[in-house]
């Protein structure tokens, strides 16, 4: 059913359409008597098509059309009337309607054709509004694609993609709900986290019942196809009951609901409600808006990948600025361009001071050999390992450090773009390992002294037993000797004791590869010398043999008596020391003064009750020479049988100080360990395969959290490593054989949790003893750090190649030449587009290191038979070197030969600068322009022609922008300019134009900008005291500028005025009876057809009745008529109005009224002869409605510049509210005609009317003649 509003001033002609209509069964028709009506019931209800008559009393069928097009623009809309110029037709057409039906034909026919229009105008109408909706959509499409792309905030952006598709598909509500799971239940779950509502609809964002929305089980079939990738669309009436009801709530009459897939997975969807009608989407907006919804997952996935970029970034920037370690990174000119707190510390220089600099100032001018060749091996890509470069201080000092490098390259084989360097500064690291070189040097000389002093006592022992072989008493002899190996086992001992830190010799043996051997060899004699406790029975020539002996050992020997503690004797080593020594007291000579025994003599240690016990062996210092002796006594029988001690003291300061160096030295290499970044361990392997760990030095707490004696207990520190490392561990530490070395990376777990990377080096050698044993010497260092950035820099590395890749696509994709070269002029880059429109290169690798001649060069080469073959570039080679002489970009046309054919590039260059703003070279593009070069040419000549034919117009040509500036002029006939030539370029309309023509003409303006039609109108000025009259026309010369050709209509605007006039007066007539008559007989044959129709007796009775009130309706209006049959045949001019009043006068009869005519006779007025007939119709007036009225006054009056003509009665007036209906037509006790003609009249020549009078004083009429329409003429 197809609803439609009837829209006219006529009963009987509204009552017989909507029958014809409404019998059809086709159409549900409501009728309006006026326009005012008709606008009330359009914002009540919506209709399929409006259908109006043009002369409505209120409004015309054109106001009315332009009020209701501002509220809807594309409801059909029909003019059905008896109006027929067409100049109307045209204005109905421009305005919007979308048919012009005149009244006046066969009924059924005339009825037939406006129910065709209808139909028409209402399939044409929804098929205009399917294919506007898409444009509106695809547009808004477009616009979400561009936000999307651009606006970096994600929620920002789909906020705004909502507004614009939600303007773009006039729905009542667009929303998105995004898919997560309850991370208590792992339930599936939705929430609406967007919307946008048209006017009008309540917002559901803050509903709750919207929030963490068990979709899968409160909508199960929208869940399932939404999650298969399908859209889900349709009435709600038509959904699951369970979806129904939830969808009901909200007040949704139909929905559209499309999935969003991020990275392959569904992210949620994005939904269209539509509250207020049915909408059925078709397959193409679904596709439209899944392509939407594909576009929002895109930018969601794009955001989330951003963002991780931008945490890594952040991170690695962190690592970078806060790592321990100096890193630095330099150009391929070795000019720094970016270093880290770390190195800023090292250096002693903020960043910006050396940022830009050359790499050579922060390392030391002695080494400058060293890092230049080492510099220049970065050059080719090559890494520094573990690289040896000091580095200056601000201050002078001079740091050492331990340099890894990396070179970073623009692309996959691309070429080098910068290094990057870490260091560790080893500065306290060596000067340690100097000391501990100190150290161990040191004890290598206590080693040699030790020797030395073990071979000066082994030599005299030598000598002793030597000796002692030649005396003949073998009991003595075997005591000699006895004697003389215990002294070698003490020498034995000796050298065991310089092996008792097994920490030293375990360094020793892992760092220095120094072994002890763990035995000397003794001095033995051909008989076993067995201890003598006693030398019973010896002779007197036998004591002076062994005192003979014992005087050339250079070893302390004295004897002692046990109870006077009497010196017996003392050999020449002790007499040279203490002196005359025989006879006295050893505690005076040995203690130096003691004046009794000692409080440690050892007297009582060496016999008991039953006698000697054996030797006793102590260390004491000698006060005498304050050196260190090591005494071993005994004691036994002499020669007159009494007990005495035999006592032999060997000097051991060396040994003694030896020790203490040892001990210092130990103390020293703890330190040194503690302060160290790594540690050092001793690992012991049984037969069995167990592993015990004896022996661990350095940071072990600091990097594995455990103490020494907590890793012992575990019996190898493999306890510590992750499961995943195990196998490196067991390959490269534990899966040794004797005599391999191995070093590895592997990640043990610290004792708070945290993962440790560490480095370690390991070797495996065989025990001697025990057997089967082997020892595992390692040291591990913690590397964390380092492999953090090492890894940081690989995945950045990897990004910026990803990156590079993508530039590199990008660039091959657009069609314009892309390029950059070096200051050689050599190529650096060079895209598809350049090497094979141009260069005609293999591929985009091969211009790299080249020029532009040596491609010319080969083309030419390869072409000799045609010298026009390659002629590019012959005369614009300099361009590269301008523009690196100007220093800022540039434009040039480059053109010529390729192969063979003409090229025309338009060509951008700028300086190429590296990050410290130093010029490196030059980067450019180009797009061929041959084809608009050669538009441009043609132009030019249509230009040269356009040129020749505006000169021989008259019309006055301007350029204008969109703010209404001239910015050109072009005029034959300078006078007719409101300012010279000169003066206008600039200026806008405002300037110069008087207020109301300069806002028409710029409203013109931007109206036709905006719709690209022609904006017409016509407007005068005063120029040079005249009044002249011109036409414009306004047309779209450009985006943002407009041509106005203005033409001089002064001399046709006369004639046209004339001519107008009398139309006006001509046609008035009729357009007051044509369309009342019209109306009136289309109403007759609509009863006369529809009581042929009708069978009912009654309502042909009515038919007929109404058709017969209409006939007489027709006939007063002819009658009418010929009273004004004169009307516009004479023209317009100065006419005395005295004269014609007087006639007016004569011509009506008015008995008993007195007539006063006070017009001045010389008044004249520029108007038509008929306004006789305005005070004719005045004096009927008076005479039929005045009741009272005895006397009518004219006279004249002025009213500032206006001549005012006023008629007054003194009858009963006109009530207020009439003053103004009186002169509407149909108004009155009659027709109410009179007095409507009468303003007619008077406006046709730009008079007017109005009644002032006071009710119950009577009327007064004020004709109101404008300055330079009235004028006093000479007294006749």
């Amino acid at each position: 059913m197809i609803s439609i509003l009837l829209v006219d001033d006529e009963p009987a002609l509204l009552q017989a359409c909507r029958l014809y209509l409404e019998d059809t069964g086709e159409y549900e028709v409501d009728i309006s008597l006026s326009a005012a009506e008709a606008l009330i019931r359009v914002q009540q209800k919506s209709y399929d098509a409006i259908i109006a008559d043009y002369e409505m009393p209120d409004m015309n069928a054109l106001q009315f059309l332009s009020i209701f097009r501002r509220w809807d623009p594309f409801t059909p809309f029909i003019i059905f009337t008896g109006r027929g110029r067409e100049d109307v037709v045209i204005q109905a057409l421009e305005g919007g309607a979308d048919y012009y039906l005149q009244k006046g034909e066969d009924p059924k026919t005339q009825f037939e054709a406006l129910r065709d229009r209808i139909a028409g105008a209402v399939a044409r109408k929804k098929s205009e509004n399917a294919h506007l909706r898409k444009d509106l959509l695809l547009a808004g499409i477009a616009e979400c694609t561009r936000i999307l792309l651009q606006e970096k905030q994600i929620h920002r952006a789909i906020q705004q993609v909502l507004d614009v598709i939600g303007s773009a598909t006039d729905q009542d509500r667009i929303y998105i709900f995004q898919a997560h799971t309850d991370p208590s239940t792992d339930e599936f779950l939705v929430s609406q986290r967007f919307e946008w509502t048209n006017s009008g609809i309540p917002s559901q964002l803050e509903n709750p019942d919207l929030q963490n929305l068990p979709f899968q089980i409160a909508a199960p079939y929208s869940y399932e196809m939404l999650h298969n990738g399908k859209v889900v669309s349709g009435l709600v009436k038509n959904h699951p009951e369970s979806e129904r009801e939830i969808l009901a709530a909200q007040g949704i009459i139909s929905i559209l609901l499309v999935p969003i897939i991020v990275n392959h997975e569904f992210w949620g969807f994005i939904g269209f409600d539509n509250c207020r009608t049915e909408y059925e989407w078709d397959k193409g907006e679904k596709e439209t808006l899944l392509t939407l919804a594909n576009a929002i997952g895109t930018a969601i996935a794009r955001t989330s990948v951003e963002e991780d970029l931008r945490k890594t970034n952040e991170y690695l920037e962190k690592l970078i600025t806060n790592a321990s370690g100096p890193i630095i990174v330099w150009d391929p000119g070795f000019h720094i361009t970016r270093i880290n707190h770390a190195c800023e510390s090292l250096t002693g220089c903020p960043a910006h001071d050396l940022i830009g600099k050359d790499l050579s100032v922060i390392f030391h001018p002695q080494d400058q050999e060293q890092w230049a060749c080492l510099l220049k091996n970065t050059g080719p890509g090559e890494r520094w390992e573990a690289v040896h470069i000091p580095v200056r201080h601000r201050d002078g000092s001079v740091k050492y450090i331990l340099w890894n490098s990396s070179p970073i390259y623009s692309t996959a084989g691309g070429p080098l773009v910068a290094t990057i360097a870490q260091g560790l500064d080893i500065t306290e690291k060596l000067r340690l390992e100097e000391e501990k070189d100190a150290a161990i040097k040191q004890i290598k000389v206590n080693f040699a002294q030790q020797a030395v002093l073990n071979d000066g006592i082994r030599n005299p022992l030598a000598v002793i037993t030597g000796y002692a072989e030649l005396i003949p008493e073998k009991q003595i002899r075997e005591m000699i000797v006895q004697q003389v190996s215990q002294i070698d086992s003490m020498v034995t001992q000796l050298d065991r004791r310089w092996n008792e830190s097994d920490s030293i010799l375990q360094y020793l043996q892992k760092h220095h590869n120094i072994h002890m051997d763990e035995s000397c060899p003794a001095i033995t004699s051909p008989e076993k010398a067995p201890f003598v406790s006693a030398v019973p029975g010896l002779h007197d020539k036998g004591i002076q043999e062994l005192i003979l002996i014992l005087d050339t050992l250079d070893i302390l020997t004295y004897i002692i008596d046990l109870e006077s503690h009497e010196l017996i004797y003392g050999n020449q080593k002790a007499r040279e020391l203490y002196g005359d020594m025989v006879g006295k007291p050893c505690y005076q000579v040995l203690q130096k003064g003691h004046t009794s025994p000692c409080s440690f003599c050892t007297n009582r240690q060496l016999t008991d009750s039953k006698g000697p016990l054996g030797i006793h062996v102590w260390e004491r210092k000698n006060p005498i020479d304050n050196r260190w002796y090591e005494c071993h006594a005994r004691a036994l029988r002499w020669t007159n049988r009494r007990m005495v001690r035999l006592e032999i003291a060997v000097d051991i300061s060396g040994r003694k100080h030896a020790e203490e160096i040892l001990l210092h030295n130990e103390e020293r290499y703890r330190q040194i360990s503690s302060l160290t970044s790594d540690f050092a361990f001793s690992c012991v392997q049984y037969p069995d395969g167990m592993f015990q760990i004896d022996w661990m030095a350095g940071a072990v707490e600091i990097i594995t959290g455990y103490t020494i004696d907590e890793l012992k207990e575990f019996g190898c520190w493999r306890a510590i490593v992750i499961d995943e490392d195990l196998p490196v561990f067991d390959t490269y530490v534990t899966g040794l054989v004797p005599g391999q070395s191995a070093t590895c990376e592997l990640w043990i777990r610290h004792k708070n949790g945290d993962r440790i990377r560490i480095s370690c080096k390991t070797r495996c050698e065989q025990s001697e003893s025990p057997a089967g044993v082997i020892r595992l010497y390692g040291g591990c260092d913690d590397i964390t750090q380092t492999w953090q950035v090492q890894k940081a820099l690989t995945e950045r590395e990897e990004r910026y190649h990803s990156f590079s890749s993508m530039i590199r696509m990008m660039c091959d994709t657009v069609p314009d030449m892309i390029w950059a070269k070096d200051l050689e002029k050599k190529y650096l880059f060079a895209n598809k587009a350049l090497c094979e429109n141009l260069l005609n290169a293999r591929d985009p690798s091969e211009p790299i290191g080249k020029t532009d001649l040596f491609f010319a060069e080969r083309e030419k080469r390869e072409h000799p038979e045609n010298p026009e073959w390659h002629t590019f570039g012959d005369i614009c080679r300099d361009t590269d070197q301008i523009t690196m002489d100007a220093g800022e970009p540039r434009q040039f046309d480059e053109y010529g030969n390729v192969k063979g054919k003409f090229l025309y590039l338009d060509v951008h260059k700028a300086p190429f600068l590296n990050t410290k703003g130093e010029m490196i070279g030059t980067v450019g593009s180009a797009r061929d322009v041959t084809r608009q070069k050669e538009a441009e040419v043609v132009l030019k000549q249509n230009e040269e022609r356009f040129r020749a034919i505006v000169n021989a117009i008259p019309d006055i040509l301007f350029t204008l922008d969109e703010n209404g500036v001239y910015l050109t002029c072009h005029v034959n006939d300078p006078a007719l300019l409101i300012s010279p030539e000169e003066e206008l370029i600039g200026k806008s309309l405002h300037d110069l134009l008087p207020e109301p023509v300069a806002t028409r003409g710029l409203s013109a303006i931007q109206k036709t900008l905006r719709t690209g039609k022609m904006q017409f109108f016509e407007y005068y000025l005063d120029i040079q005291d005249k009044k002249l009259w011109f036409e414009a026309r306004i047309i779209r010369s450009s985006p943002h500028e407009v041509l106005a050709i203005i033409r001089d209509i002064t001399e046709e605007r006369y004639n046209e005025e004339a001519l107008r006039q009398s139309n006006v007066k001509l046609r008035l007539l009729t357009s007051l009876t044509r369309h009342d008559i019209y109306n009136k007989i289309s109403a007759v044959d609509m009863f006369h057809n529809l009581a042929l129709q009708s069978s009912d007796l009654e309502k042909i009775h009515e038919y007929v009745e109404n058709a017969r009130i209409a006939g007489e309706q027709i006939e007063k209006i002819i009658s009418f008529t010929r009273e004004y049959e004169n009307f516009g045949i004479y023209g317009t001019g100065w006419l005395a109005i005295q004269p014609i009043v007087e006639s007016a006068c004569e011509e009506v009869e008015c008995p008993g009224i007195t007539l006063y005519n006070e017009i001045p006779q010389t008044l004249e007025i520029l108007t038509d002869p008929i306004i006789r007939k305005v005070f004719t119709t005045l004096l009927e007036n008076s005479i039929r409605h005045g009741e009272r009225v005895t006397q009518i006054r004219v006279r004249a009056d002025r009213s500032g510049g206006d001549c005012l003509i006023v008629y007054e009665d003194d009858g009963i007036g006109i009530v207020g509210e009439d003053k103004e209906m009186i002169f509407e037509h149909g108004y009155g006790k009659h027709t109410g005609i009179g007095l409507f003609l009468a303003r007619e009249i008077l406006s046709s020549t730009g008079l007017s009317i109005r009644e002032c009078g006071t009710y119950q004083h009577g009327v007064r009429f004020e004709i109101t003649v404008p300055t330079g329409k009235w004028r006093y003429g000479e007294d006749t």
